[in-house]
């Protein structure tokens, strides 16, 4: 007497332009690059052995990742709303979310796990319809789902998700009809 039928969006919402995604290099300060061999060699050995103790260690290092290239991200972030005027930042970090939401002080909203449901609604509204609003941050799990962020075509991932299909999610918030 019931059934569920899955529709994908391609199938749905044929009208929907594709998907433009791009890797781009960012300018980073020297010891970046000594945090990304520590990332490295940390991953090649929590995959050698799969222990947690290694994983703990590829957690904490991918947080320095996240710290060292913030500002690098936040000078991108700058050169995207001269060009397109509003984007959105997804990362996983609170104090990266958070320093990246300080440096646009008054332009942008603030989205992680302890922004409450209704505080949600109404950042994600400010960003949608207040024209000084010009900065969508949030984090993937907290703001990758659920919301329309259409004010912005444009999706920036200042630190990556394990689990590529969250990815996808968050960038979906702006891949919608609006």
């Amino acid at each position: 007497s019931r059934c569920m039928v899955r529709r994908l969006k391609s199938e749905v919402l044929t009208e929907l332009p594709a998907k433009v995604r791009t890797v781009i290099e960012l300018d980073a300060p020297p010891e970046l690059a000594e945090v990304l061999a520590a990332e490295r060699s940390a991953f090649e050995q929590w995959e050698g052995t799969g222990s947690t103790a290694d994983f703990s260690e590829l957690s904490r290092i991918r947080h320095e990742v996240g710290v060292a290239k913030a500002d690098a991200v936040i000078e991108h972030l700058r050169n995207v709303l001269d060009e397109r005027g509003k984007a959105i930042c997804f990362g996983w970090h609170r104090d990266v979310l958070a320093r990246i939401a300080d440096a646009f002080p008054g332009e942008s909203v603030l989205v992680t796990g302890s922004t409450g449901t209704e505080d949600r609604e109404r950042l994600a509204g400010k960003f949608q319809t207040d024209p000084s609003c010009r900065l969508f941050v949030g984090n993937m799990q907290a703001a990758g789902t659920a919301i329309t962020l259409t004010a912005s075509d444009y999706v920036c991932f200042a630190e990556e998700d394990w689990t590529p299909g969250n990815l996808s999610q968050a960038e979906d918030r702006a891949h919608r009809i609006g």
